[in-house]
């Protein structure tokens, strides 16, 4: 920006710049304040009031500036429109007289108006009448002064500024700092015959100050904040969220809107209905669809919307972690609060990573510095373990309680201990079967893809059976013929295949939800899947599997590396390390037929991969495994072998000293020495 040559486009151009930079500039009504008697009835009143509280001696530290004020206003008078500038001057004055600046927490702050030395401008009374330009010095004086209370004005629109001074005051003593050094410029012009060009070097110099010191702060938050955030790393749920909303259909959580107490919550200015209860019943009532639809629309309202999706995958998730996340999605879109983090970092960086009293008061300090609603959403808080979500639970709820514009959600299954801790202050809203029918959009939307990748075309009873097909061993009479696994499609659409029930996290085939295995495995689905039969299949098919030829020893390196290219080795390292806990665990409640079944599957294997250079260790023999014993009647040997083979997985797990290939101490050759494992 170019300077402002006119006396009174410079005065104009500082009444602008304040009114831009100060926050909320229409709560400020200065225009019937054109006076200094106003600000002398204001210090009249506080001494009456207050002055046995030491405010009458940090009210004789601003008196000397005061007395600078009365006289620029008593020059400035005589040659601009003064009445329009002058309610800048005294007004936020009396404001701050009024907000606390006097008090015994401002100390520090007060101790700079010894250095706040504006000119004595009764001094220089012949200079105004004789030189225009001198004048125009006047003009930038006003944009020190103005300059000086916006700063001032900032530091104290903070709410509950009293309990964050330390932590907020040293980026405010900064910018005091850069304007006190462009008044001591700003002095020296008034000595000198000053010229326009020292007019316009003035205002660049100013403006340069300014820039350097805003460039240097920034630097210094943000390394520091950066620190800070590194030093308890903490895990936001944005891209869960995304992931959610991915799946999410259409119209999801309609129901909730027509909900009264639902409505009273979204509503930011009613103060009445702050804590709210999404109770699902049923396992699989959709909580956490409608968690993600709430969360969004309360997106759209406050950016200060924060929010986590617990799941039973972090059972032993703490709840300073959950709190740590809330601190720094609320720091991440307030970087004004940043600094009250980076304060409490430095003061205690111990406390800061590890105590959650700690992060309890902070949290609730930035909550105070923000002064603008805050909405907190906790999904999933039944699925942590009940002491870590009982403490999160009662951290929230006190927060929540003492802050007037803080809003809280849980959804959650109802639990007993959540049930007694919420029961006094939330409202619960029951899901029910409320979202029965979003549900059934989601799979049907889901089963359609699922058919249509598998070529069905009508539904009908058959479709119980293609699903069950899917569990069923993929190789149980593959004969040795690895060109089964070569069509990889099993392992490519594997989620296609089961439908809605898994998905992929990361490099993981997982359960969308824990509760899918607690139904698939329950009474509720009349024991679709039979754990025992499970572990049957997978066994089979992993005993079927290291039985290929490409596990012969004396396969040739051609074979060998087209085995490689082949992907023949895919399921090499499970198979290997896996097979027998699964023979162990199917074992515990299955048939005599089907143990049969198993059994010669498992002869089979001894007889092809028996290692013949293996020099067995008694202490093997010594313990032996009690879920084997059913085949120790039938073949002494192979139960001996299998004893054997246990033995060694357990020595090999306990020392990592088998890295890759057979070797002599090994029971069974499950691979070949000159292939490696396929991790």
């Amino acid at each position: 920006m170019s300077a402002p040559f006119s006396v009174q486009d410079i005065f104009e151009s500082a009444k602008r710049d304040f009114l831009q930079e100060l926050d909320e500039a229409d709560r400020y009504d200065f225009s019937q304040l054109t006076s200094i008697d106003e600000v002398y009835e204001e210090t009249e009143r506080i001494q009456e009031t207050q002055g046995k509280t030491g405010t009458l001696r940090n009210l004789q530290k601003i008196q000397p500036y005061l007395d600078c004020l009365s006289q620029y206003v008593g020059i400035i008078d005589t040659f601009v429109q003064a009445e329009s500038f002058l309610p800048l001057i005294w007004g936020p004055i009396k404001l701050l007289l009024q907000v606390g600046i006097l008090s015994l927490e401002t100390e520090e702050l007060l101790s700079l108006a010894p250095d706040f030395n504006l000119p004595q401008f009764k001094n220089y009374q012949s200079l105004f009448d004789r030189h225009q330009g001198v004048k125009r010095v006047l003009g930038i004086f006003y944009k020190d002064i103005l300059d000086f209370h916006v700063t001032v004005l900032k530091f104290f629109h903070h709410k509950r500024w009293r309990y964050v001074f330390e932590s907020i005051w040293p980026r405010y003593k900064g910018k005091i700092s850069v304007i006190i050094g462009n008044i001591k410029r700003h002095k020296v012009l008034m000595a000198n015959e000053v010229t326009l060009a020292d007019i316009a070097e003035a205002y660049k110099a100013r403006q340069y100050a300014y820039a350097e010191h805003e460039k240097a702060q920034q630097n210094w938050d943000y390394f520091h904040f950066e620190e800070a955030k590194r030093s308890i790393a903490p895990q936001l749920y944005d891209c869960e969220l995304e992931r959610i909303n991915k799946t999410c259909c259409a119209d999801t959580g309609a129901w909730l809107q027509n909900e009264s107490s639902f409505r009273n919550w979204v509503n930011l200015d009613d103060p009445d209905t702050r804590i709210l209860w999404l109770v699902g019943f049923l396992e699989q009532a959709g909580k956490t669809y409608l968690s993600s639809v709430v969360v969004r629309q309360m997106m759209s309202r406050t950016r200060n919307t924060l929010f986590a999706f617990l799941s039973h995958q972090q059972s032993n998730l703490k709840s300073l972690q959950v709190l740590q996340s809330i601190v720094f999605q609320l720091l991440i879109e307030n970087k004004n609060i940043q600094s009250i983090a980076v304060h409490a970092h430095q003061s205690d960086p111990r406390k800061f990573t590890a105590s959650s009293d700690f992060m309890q008061d902070l949290l609730g300090n930035l909550v105070i510095a923000v002064g603008s609603p805050c909405i907190i959403i906790i999904d999933g808080l039944d699925e942590i373990n009940e002491p870590e979500r009982q403490s999160l639970l009662i951290t929230l709820l006190n927060l929540t309680n003492a802050n007037i514009n803080v809003k809280l959600l849980i959804s959650s299954r109802d639990e007993t201990d959540l049930a007694r801790l919420l029961k006094k202050d939330a409202v619960r809203i029951p899901i029910g079967n409320q979202n029965q029918s979003d549900i059934e959009k989601f799979v049907d939307g889901k089963c359609n893809e699922w058919l249509s990748v598998m070529g069905i075309n009508q539904a009908g009873s058959r479709i119980i059976n293609e699903f069950k097909k899917m569990f069923k061993p993929v190789a149980m009479k593959a004969n040795g013929d690895s060109a089964l696994i070569r069509d990889q499609i099993w392992f490519r659409d594997m989620v296609q295949l089961c439908g809605p029930i898994i998905e992929y996290q990361e490099e993981y085939v997982i359960y969308v939800h824990f509760t899918v295995k607690e139904y698939l495995f329950g009474s509720q689905s009349s024991f679709f899947l039979d754990k025992a039969a499970t572990h049957l299949n997978i066994a089979a098919t992993c005993i079927t599997y290291l039985g290929f030829r490409c596990f012969d020893t004396n396969i040739n390196d051609f074979d060998l590396k087209e085995a490689i290219l082949a992907g023949d080795y895919i399921l090499q390292a499970y198979a290997e390390g896996q097979w027998l806990q699964h023979v162990k665990q199917c074992t515990k409640n299955i048939s005599e037929l089907i143990l049969m079944e198993i059994y010669r599957s498992i002869t089979e294997l001894i007889e092809k991969r028996t290692n013949p250079y293996f020099q067995h260790s008694w202490e093997a023999c010594k313990i032996p495994c009690g879920s084997l014993a059913c085949f120790k009647e039938r073949s002494p040997d192979a139960y001996n072998k299998l004893n054997w083979q246990n033995w060694f997985v357990i020595q090999k797990r306990r020392t990592a000293s088998i890295k890759n290939g057979a070797c002599d101490s090994q029971p069974l050759h499950s691979e070949d020495a000159r292939v490696p494992y396929v991790r």
